[in-house]
């Protein structure tokens, strides 16, 4: 689903004004540019590429890491050449990315919670959704 969203808010961005920069948390939980935007636009289409994304192997792709201080680069990408194995740190190439703003657009477990927000607070990255903060539905009080 979250690919569905993110396709829906990239098309109605406006181009002139936003150039998008589509960011993937991997089912292993890393954070790659994406080769392209999303471009399903419903839930029947996520389900059917999910599938053939399964059969394939993890996509190598250019790593992101948000920077705990940004300056002028929000996020560093780091491309492994292809190789995503050990024996190839030597060969990967660091640079900088610069962002105005992100627009988390995730679903389920760490994209609902405020996580992701939380994250991004803490480096001092402005992003679209609600202020991140302790929600009193999550706090447990003693009987």
């Amino acid at each position: 689903m979250s690919l569905a969203s993110a396709a829906a808010v990239i098309a109605n961005l406006d181009r002139a004004r936003y150039d998008p920069v589509p960011i993937r948390i991997e089912r292993d939980g890393r954070w790659t540019l994406a080769e392209r935007p999303p471009l399903a636009s419903s839930a029947a289409e996520v389900i059917a590429q999910a599938r053939l994304e399964a059969a394939r192997a993890l996509r190598a792709g250019r790593e992101v890491h948000v920077v705990a201080r940004p300056g002028a680069d929000t996020l560093i990408t780091v491309d492994r050449g292809g190789a995503a194995s050990e024996d190839h740190l030597d060969h990967a190439r660091v640079t900088g990315l610069g962002l105005d703003v992100v627009f988390p657009v995730l679903h389920g477990p760490f994209g609902e919670d405020g996580t992701v927000q939380g994250l991004l607070e803490l480096a001092g990255v402005a992003y679209v959704a609600p202020a991140c903060s302790p929600r009193p539905s999550a706090w447990t009080r003693p009987s």
